[in-house]
């Protein structure tokens, strides 16, 4: 019942935005209401104040993992999410949404329960392993009889360790591309890459470009994805990751070597080894 008041508010929000004649609507509903002020069952003032949040809190908001003190393992962790509401005379119950911040999905969703006053709480597992960074978003929505509704949030971070470095295990991109007589073509560089603390510990793969003299070329390094979508990536989460360059005509342009270094960060922050290759852009048109 709650979901279906949270989607009602949230499209008579949006229409009311993208409506041009709102004031002209604010003014018709203003003067049905004076005329209708005599009536024992007149609707409510449209500037009746919303229901108030004035606290939200998670225990725990942050969760340190170490190796020391958790080991390798999976792990749940139980989160108490509390908030003081003052719902003005309602009894309607908070609605709580937990979502990964990472994929925006939405893992749970309910009612909180009155602990007394304008107290109210609810607590949750959230399945993780000690090599895990996560962020979720814990809201809270609140309503009263009239549909007026308020909000808050709160953050909840896992924080787990890295003890391996990521691996370049190969690296791949042609040696050689001739540039073309006129538009430009595209040419894939890509790296399979692994991490043993666990593929969800790898933040970014990145390879760097260097011309011959060891200058980096502007916007270098430049990111790489495993998502079976850019850069005409094959499959998601193969462990392949990809990126795709244009090289465009160019009259007159000598041929040009360059210096392709590969590597990967996980999100201990810890950085792989460099993998380098060369390629080189001829002009043999």
């Amino acid at each position: 019942m709650h979901i279906r008041n949270i989607n009602a508010t949230n499209s008579y929000r949006l229409l009311v935005l993208r409506t041009p004649v709102f004031y002209s609507s604010l003014t018709v509903i203003i003067s049905l209401f004076l005329l209708n002020c005599d009536s024992t069952t007149s609707p409510q003032s449209v500037i009746t104040e919303r229901p108030g949040i004035q606290s939200i809190r998670a225990l725990p908001s942050i969760v340190q993992f170490s190796l020391q003190n958790d080991g390798y393992k999976d792990t749940t962790i139980t989160v108490i999410l509390n908030v003081d509401v003052s719902l003005n005379g309602s009894d309607e119950l908070p609605v709580f949404v937990i979502t990964n911040l990472s994929d925006r999905e939405v893992i749970l969703s309910g009612t909180m329960n009155s602990v007394g006053g304008i107290m109210y709480q609810t607590e949750f597992d959230i399945t993780t392993s000690t090599t895990q960074f996560a962020n979720f978003s814990a809201q809270v929505f609140s309503f009263d009889e009239f549909g007026n509704s308020n909000s808050a949030e709160q953050n909840i971070e896992f924080r787990g360790f890295s003890n391996a470095r990521p691996q370049i295990l190969e690296a791949n991109n042609v040696d050689e591309i001739n540039r073309p007589a006129n538009g430009e073509i595209t040419t894939q560089f890509t790296a399979k890459v692994t991490d043993a603390d666990g593929q969800g510990t790898i933040d970014q793969v990145l390879v760097r470009i260097l011309d011959i003299l060891g200058a980096e070329v502007p916007n270098s390094p430049f990111e790489m994805f495993d998502d079976g979508i850019r850069y005409e990536d094959v499959a998601a989460n193969d462990s392949v990751y990809s990126i795709t360059f244009p090289i465009a005509a160019v009259s007159g342009r000598e041929a040009q070597s360059f210096f392709i270094e590969y590597f990967a960060i996980d999100q201990g922050g810890i950085y792989s080894d460099t993998t380098r290759t060369i390629f080189k852009i001829t002009n043999n048109q």
